[in-house]
């Protein structure tokens, strides 16, 4: 077999690969963005405040975020936010407002599968 024949079919090998890994992508992001919504929900009915979800990066284990909808206004109880960061292995330096990279009094965000993962 010759050489360039041989580089074809790799490449054809990897075409394969690459639509396989974008099903995959595709298919976790849809994922994502149903457990996005049921977070929403569940935090809404649990916090009485309105929230906004999304999901972002089309790449493995997507980001999802859940923040609240009147900026300012409304904020993501201070005790949840404080658990969540002892869960993840944080230690806040104020406990009375718990700011921790992305557990903000405004919004959360973490990746797919750490939100799963916590079972909160």
């Amino acid at each position: 077999m010759s050489k360039a024949k041989e580089i074809l079919e790799e490449m054809d090998q990897l075409d394969e690969i690459s639509d396989e890994v974008k099903a995959a992508r595709k298919a976790e992001r849809a994922e994502a963005v149903k457990f996005s919504k049921e977070l929403k929900k569940k935090y809404e009915k649990q916090w009485g405040i309105k929230l906004k979800s999304r999901v972002m990066a089309m790449t493995e284990n997507p980001f999802i975020e859940i923040e609240v909808a009147a900026f300012g206004k409304d904020k993501v109880p201070n005790e949840f936010r404080a658990k969540l960061v002892k869960l993840m292995g944080g230690k806040p330096n104020n406990e009375e407002d718990v700011n921790y990279g992305n557990v903000q009094s405004s919004g959360i965000t973490l990746h797919f599968s750490q939100w799963k993962e916590l079972k909160l």
